[in-house]
């Protein structure tokens, strides 16, 4: 990748200008640590000896002390970089080799969803949904099980040369009927898998076929009957093969994922593919029912992680939406994150899901970053951890790292509206609200029905001063997500701050109502009363604090810049631990 005009974390590199800046103001660095980083930031990823580092900066002819040289200029790279040599966000020494830079680098000029330019070495392939030939069309969630299984496995597999699309973007190309040729052109894929599922008694038969998109020929086929519970073994096979078809280096200890290779309680197994089928609906109802589909899948086979790791993201997510107390959700994540650790300390999910709780309950910022770093050596190609990832490093206010981070989510799923419009509610948080309403209007165009991306929009509006359009697009949040606590409550802020005080304050009432009967989060209620009274919203916080409640971490959004003005707001950022609101 050409060095000219190259953005990462916080920093723009102008190779042409020479000149290197961070949020906009010119950072001073030296000729040889410039030339240093213009060599890293260029293979971004890989490991540049030192000796081929000496070479290119000095000449192959140079009489320097190579050891020192290099060590001195590295040094002064990363002071002005603000890089840790433990735990570094951009310079990676590997001791007696070279360096890497691992931070993402992308081209300052680029605001695409697709970027398949900048990874050459990476090969791109989607799985489409495979084909239920049961005779019952209730067991649809094992035809969706085996393609998310066969998602994570590929996308575990070799993250560095393999890319494996989300299935949400590969669910919406089906689909929509694209051609081989639209989702080459469009998404960068090369090749897609695709398959049907037949079950009988405790027996499935599997067809899977590897297309090349560029000719649309069939380059591989394979069937295969196997248990149900030898489906996990089954996954590694059919990953290991397609990597040999695309001619995806693999990583020896690929292959020795116990969780991945030991045969499973079949009942078991089906148990979690029901409850996996229920938590991709990401509803309340839809977790709910998951929950208990998990705890039964681990009640059969204790020594199974995946019910773990979605029993974890499952109370993350009532956690995230206020649907039930902190104290009934993260506690029972943290604890199921663990037992998954404990059994297959390799396995991403967990590892993401350990940072969420770390972020939303524990408020340990370092923790969470590395276990979200975690979660990413494992499978780089999850894109709810990058979406997770990105949230913690807006909370820090690193913008745009974390814009970098919600890009990344939106490349690996282009076509999930809600993936996409992260990344407008990232700039919004960065305060880029020109940006953050073209990329949520771009999000909508996916799904001008999704609750989320409905809710991006309504804060982008009312920061805009535009109340109409806001409160058009918190009635379409809340209608659609069968009023939701999250959604109803940026309602009333909204109708509040448009001047329909009495419309405001029948949402209140609405919310004090439910909670009579059903948990409603204090943040939610602070964040209703900012329409109408910010003695009271503070109060509501000061119980949401008290609580723990997930979303007290979000304090310096602009929808707080009001109640940022009060007496008494600046205690509560100091103790979540922010010290930037």
């Amino acid at each position: 990748m050409a060095a000219d005009g190259i953005r990462f974390g916080d920093f723009e590199l102008d190779a042409g200008g020479y000149e290197l800046r961070r949020s906009g103001a010119p950072v001073r660095l030296e000729r040889i640590p410039m030339e240093l980083l213009l060599l890293l930031v260029a293979e971004p990823g890989r490991l540049i000896p030192r000796r081929a580092l000496a070479d290119r900066v000095w000449g192959k002819d140079h009489f320097l002390d190579e050891a020192s040289a290099i060590n001195t200029a590295i040094r002064k790279l990363r002071l002005a970089l603000g890089d840790n040599v433990e735990n570094p966000r951009f310079i990676e020494t590997v001791p007696g080799k070279g360096y890497r830079f691992v931070a993402k680098a992308l081209r300052a000029d680029t605001s695409e969803t697709r970027r398949p330019s900048l990874r050459p070495d990476r090969t791109l392939l989607a799985v489409f949904p495979f084909e239920n030939l049961s005779n019952n069309p209730q067991e649809s969630y094992l035809s969706d099980g085996v393609t998310d299984e066969l998602i994570t496995c590929l996308g575990a597999l070799s993250p560095a040369h393999l890319g494996v699309m989300g299935r949400t973007t590969a669910t919406e190309c089906h689909r929509r009927g694209m051609t081989l040729q639209q989702i080459g052109h469009e998404l960068g894929v090369q090749f897609v898998i695709e398959g049907s599922v037949r079950a009988s008694l405790e027996h499935i038969r599997i067809n899977v076929r590897l297309v090349q998109v560029s000719d649309q020929t069939q380059i591989w086929a394979k069937s295969y009957e196997r248990k149900i519970g030898d489906l996990l073994v089954w996954q590694w096979e059919v990953a290991r093969e397609i990597a040999g078809e695309v001619k995806t280096a693999v990583p020896s200890g690929a292959f020795s994922r116990q969780s991945r290779s030991r045969q499973v309680d079949p009942k078991a197994y089906e148990t979690y593919l029901k409850g996996l089928h229920r938590w991709n609906k990401r509803t309340p109802l839809g977790c709910s029912q998951a929950i208990t589909l998990f705890e039964q899948a681990i009640d059969m086979d204790p020594a199974y992680p995946l019910p773990y790791a979605g029993l974890a993201d499952a109370f993350i997510l009532l956690g995230i939406h206020g649907v039930r107390s902190p104290q009934d959700t993260y506690p029972k994540a943290r604890a199921a994150a663990i037992k998954a650790l404990e059994i297959d300390p390799a396995l991403a999910e967990a590892h993401a899901a350990m940072g969420d709780v770390s972020k939303g309950f524990d408020w340990e910022w370092g923790q969470a970053e590395a276990s979200y770093r975690e979660a990413i050596k494992f499978n780089s190609n999850y894109a709810l951890v990058h979406q997770w990832y990105a949230n913690l490093l807006s909370i820090l206010e690193r913008h745009a790292e974390a814009i970098g981070e919600a890009e990344e989510a939106r490349y690996i799923d282009p076509l999930s509206a809600p993936t996409a419009g992260f990344v407008g509610f990232s700039l919004y948080r960065a305060r880029r609200f020109d940006e953050a309403l073209r990329e949520a209007r771009k999000a909508m165009e996916l799904d001008p029905s999704s609750p989320v991306v409905n809710w991006f929009l309504s804060l982008i509006y009312l920061q805009r001063g535009d109340y109409g359009r806001a409160r058009e697009a918190a009635l379409t949040a809340t209608r659609e997500s069968h009023d939701a606590a999250m959604f109803l409550a940026t309602l009333g802020l909204i109708l509040g701050r448009a001047g329909e005080r009495d419309a405001s304050l029948e949402v209140l009432l609405t919310l004090q109502r439910r909670s009579q009967e059903q948990y409603v989060s204090p943040f939610d209620m602070c964040i209703a009363y900012l329409g109408v009274d910010n003695n009271a919203a503070l109060v509501w916080l000061e119980a949401a604090v008290a609580q723990r409640a997930m979303r007290v971490t979000e304090l310096g959004m602009p929808l707080f810049d009001d109640l940022r003005r009060k007496p008494g707001f600046a205690e509560f950022p100091r103790r979540v631990g922010l010290t930037v609101c």
